[in-house]
């Protein structure tokens, strides 16, 4: 097998009536008698045997670089949904490989001839999170370097009358592809929901998101909804920064997951503000009168919550009752912020 690699990296001919050619010959045959242990000799010209040495050491890298794979062979290359990776060979060999453009399993691989890199992609219908491809899955795809497909290979040389003929033919299948795998990962989508107490999509919130790789972005919430598209899948967190003056700040930190292929959802709820109000009874001397006097807190105006979605009172109805203590305080908490009156 190595002496028809020798001959066929060297790229003779059989043309002996080509001086240059013929000297090739001489080259290529005294290195396959060295290579299978049958000669020592050297060439009695000095300068020919300085060619001979050139044109051996050349070979030998041709050969040797024949077999050399790209040097992401046998690797694992970890490749994101919605963006292009890209493998480069620093063997420098992956330039002879033949191009390919494939998609397998939602995973796009492609390599034209003469390029000395590999690029993969990510479809968004991708479902898998490894995919292995093997030497013969590659070779099937037609990724093989070039000058070393399986097919039979015979060397066929003919001699001019009284040359001698020492050499033989034979067929071999060598052929040189590559073996990787792929570690995919696909994205997620995270929609955040933001309503009140009743449900009702709220606008004007600003949200802290936090996750792997150093995911930190601030989000505004408008329509009551927002979807975060291309999130790797992992462990978010979400904090709210302020929200609108008719509501108050959520100040708990969420979590949620992020799944490939799959849209997490995440409902935060904002409570509207209440108020207090608190009556002291005093005589005309200004002196606190002290315990059970009871005042009557009635609504000013329609009221309504925030979205005006909900009525809460109308005007004139009576939202509470308090009693003063000894203290001749009475006070009353969780009021909606709105005109009341007490007496």
């Amino acid at each position: 097998m190595l002496g028809i690699k020798i001959w066929e990296h060297i790229g003779c001919d059989g043309n002996f009536a080509d001086p240059s050619s013929l000297k090739r010959y001489a080259f290529a045959q005294q290195m396959v008698w060295e290579c299978l242990g049958q000669s020592s000799a050297t060439f009695v010209d000095s300068s020919v045997q300085n060619e001979y040495v050139t044109f051996r050491n050349e070979t030998n890298n041709k050969i040797a670089k024949m077999g050399q794979r790209a040097s992401f062979d046998g690797s694992t290359i970890t490749i994101r949904q919605g963006e292009v990776t890209t493998a480069t060979d620093t063997n420098d060999v992956l330039k002879d490989y033949e191009s390919i453009d494939v998609t397998e399993s939602g995973v796009h691989i492609r390599h034209n001839k003469g390029d000395n890199f590999m690029t993969f992609s990510v479809n968004d219908d991708c479902n898998i999170e490894t995919l292995r491809i093997s030497d013969s899955k590659f070779q099937e795809w037609g990724l093989i370097k070039s000058g070393t497909q399986d097919k039979r290979t015979t060397v066929y040389i003919s001699f001019e009358n009284d040359v001698q003929d020492q050499l033989f033919a034979m067929d071999y299948n060598d052929p040189v592809t590559l073996s990787l795998s792929l570690a995919i990962e696909a994205k997620g989508r995270l929609e955040l929901i933001k309503t009140n107490d009743n449900r009702d999509l709220i606008d004007g919130s600003i949200f802290r998101v936090t996750g792997p790789n150093n995911y930190n972005e601030r989000v505004t919430v408008t329509g009551g909804k927002i979807v975060i598209e291309d999130l790797i899948k992992g462990i978010y967190t979400i904090t709210e920064e302020s929200t609108k003056d008719s509501y108050l700040l959520n100040t708990e930190t969420y979590t949620v997951e992020i799944k490939p292929n799959e849209t997490a959802t995440k409902t935060i709820v904002n409570k509207e503000p209440t108020g207090t109000i608190t009556v002291e009874k005093r005589n005309m001397n200004g002196d606190k009168l002290g315990a059970g006097f009871v005042f009557k807190i009635t609504a000013a105006e329609d009221i309504y919550n925030a979205e005006r979605t909900v009525k809460h009172y109308s005007k004139g109805d009576i939202v509470g009752r308090i009693t003063t203590a000894n203290s001749g305080v009475a006070t009353k908490t969780g009021l909606p912020m709105r005109k009341l009156f007490s007496k």
